[in-house]
C-alpha cells in the first residue's frame, strides 16, 4: 500500500500538484512519483497553456516545412541549372577539383531537404504524445498531412532525379 510521503513545503503545495507518492517493491528503493491532478481533469488554465503549446508545435513543424520546401526547391532549380551548364559543355568544379553533376547538387539538397522534413515529422509526433498524454484530446493536424504529402512529393522528386534522362 502506497504511503503519503510530505514534500519539501508541506501544507503549501498549490492546488494543481499532488503530494509525493511512494510505492514499496521488495527491498529495493522507494520510487517517487508526483500525482498529477491536470492529467484527469485539467483546469482551464493548464488546458489553455497546453493549446499554447501544441499551437507553438504546429509553428515549428510549419518553419521547417518552410525550410525544407526551400531546400527542395533550391536543389532543383540548382539541379536544372547545372544540367543546362553540362549540355553547354560547361563544368562546375568543386574545391577538390572534382566536377559537380547536376543530378548530386540536385540529391543532395533534396536528400537534405526530405531528411529535415522526416525529423521535423517525428519531432511533432513525439510533441504532440507529450501533450495527449498530459490529457489534451486527439485532433487532426493539418502541419502533419501538409509535411507528410511534400516528403512524399520530396521523395518523388529525388527519385525521378535519379532515374536516367
Amino acid at each position: 500500500m502506497p504511503r503519503i510521503l510530505p514534500g519539501r513545503h508541506a501544507g503549501r503545495e498549490k492546488e494543481s500538484r499532488g503530494p509525493i507518492i511512494a510505492s514499496y517493491r521488495g527491498d529495493g528503493p522507494a520510487r517517487h512519483l508526483r500525482m498529477n491532478h491536470a492529467v484527469h481533469d485539467p483546469d482551464p488554465n493548464t488546458l489553455l497553456a497546453m493549446q499554447r503549446n501544441l499551437m507553438a508545435a504546429d509553428r515549428t513543424l510549419m518553419a521547417w516545412i518552410r525550410t525544407s520546401l526551400s531546400l527542395i526547391g533550391f536543389g532543383f532549380t540548382l539541379a536544372r541549372v547545372f544540367r543546362s551548364l553540362a549540355e553547354d559543355n560547361v563544368l562546375v568544379r568543386g574545391p577538390a577539383g572534382h566536377v559537380w553533376t547536376a543530378e548530386a547538387v540536385g540529391m543532395a539538397l533534396l536528400s537534405l531537404g526530405i531528411f529535415a522534413l522526416i525529423a521535423a515529422v517525428f519531432d511533432h509526433h513525439h510533441d504532440l504524445k507529450q501533450l495527449r498524454a498530459a490529457g489534451l484530446e486527439k485532433r487532426f493536424s493539418l502541419p502533419m498531412a501538409v509535411a507528410s504529402v511534400l516528403a512524399i512529393v520530396g521523395f518523388l522528386g529525388l527519385m525521378s532525379l535519379s532515374m536516367p534522362h
